[in-house]
């Protein structure tokens, strides 16, 4: 009487026993080798959809890569092209390539502007003014104009108005007057319309005034002689004994 080993079965006949195997067991193979096969195809599958994986953490990190290395060189081609400021458009150059000093003070209808506010100090590193003081200007650089030296503090001058770092503009007309002045060394004021064009000298002095006076003896008197002193050109004042 044939039987089956899988199912621990008796059948009859032998043709009974081939029908059971086609509709129970029609790979042929046993449980234990159905188990283990399971299992593999459980593996391959696991091990299918870990590679698919790695696959894609393996694209995801080049495509960074590249995309970090393209901002990288986007960056360095910026850099590289830009016109340099300092250098191409304005003309100034290297930092260290002098150290000149020159004083200054500007009125606004009679009142003198107050530079001594930390935001306005050590604003460039090509001019600037220090130290808490506002009445010399040290540059630091060649090719420096007036005019470059304002922009650092947040004005702009032109040979018609003065627009402060507040927004605020003066522009000269028929009840105010937008005036300049330098005095070289050894020599008187002089009036000019030019200043924001002028290079920065050693030992300069400048005075830009706007409003309505006319008696600006009191305004060129007050701008000092420090840059002398900053420049080794004349004594310092002593400090005084505590």
């Amino acid at each position: 009487m044939p039987r089956c080993e899988e199912c621990s079965r008796d059948f009859g006949t032998e043709e009974a026993f081939m029908q059971h195997n086609r509709d129970r067991h029609e790979s042929g193979q046993t449980r234990h080798e159905i188990k283990q096969m399971k299992k593999q195809e459980k593996e391959e599958k696991k091990k299918t959809e870990h590679e698919k994986s790695s696959r894609k953490r393996k694209i995801r990190m080049i495509t960074i890569i590249a995309a970090v290395f393209l901002g990288i060189a986007g960056m360095a081609a910026f850099v590289i092209y830009l016109p340099k400021p300092d250098v191409v458009s304005t003309g100034i150059g290297p930092v260290g390539s002098t150290h000149q000093h020159a004083d200054f003070k500007v009125y606004i209808n009679g009142k003198q502007l107050d530079f001594t506010s930390p935001a306005y100090q050590v604003r460039a590193r090509e001019v600037h003014i220090e130290g808490g003081d506002d009445d010399v200007i040290h540059k630091h650089a060649t090719g420096v104009t007036v005019g470059h030296f304002f922009k650092t503090l947040g004005f702009s001058i032109n040979s018609t108005c003065i627009a402060t770092d507040k927004n605020v503009q003066h522009c000269g007309n028929e009840n105010a007057a937008l005036k300049y002045f330098i005095k070289k060394e050894g020599k008187d004021w002089e009036s000019i319309n030019d200043l924001p064009n002028r290079d920065i000298t050693d030992l300069d002095k400048y005075l830009i005034t706007y409003g309505n006076e006319t008696d600006l003896g009191m305004q060129q008197d007050s701008v000092t002689d420090k840059a002398r002193i900053e420049s080794g050109k004349g004594p310092r004042q002593s400090m005084p004994i505590s």
